[in-house]
């Protein structure tokens, strides 16, 4: 999924209802039911494969690991 500007972030014309929300809430239930498992419960072997990171996804990993340290 690409990334959302920021200005949109701030975009107050986007409104979604919550019948259009709930529609959205339902297709992703759907496409993790046909996986066969939902987010929560990803098998740790799959992550990787499913969320691969791009190179900036990894200079950005890279960046925050060192600034905010490794938690371990």
């Amino acid at each position: 999924m690409p990334a959302v500007a920021y200005k949109e972030l701030l975009g107050r014309d986007d409104r979604v209802s919550s019948a259009q929300m709930r529609e959205r809430l339902m297709a992703a239930r759907e496409r993790q039911r046909q996986r066969g498992f939902y987010k929560s419960d990803i098998p740790v072997l799959q992550i990787r494969t499913l969320y691969a990171l791009d190179d900036a996804g990894e200079r950005m990993l890279e960046m925050a690991m060192r600034v905010l340290g490794s938690g371990v």
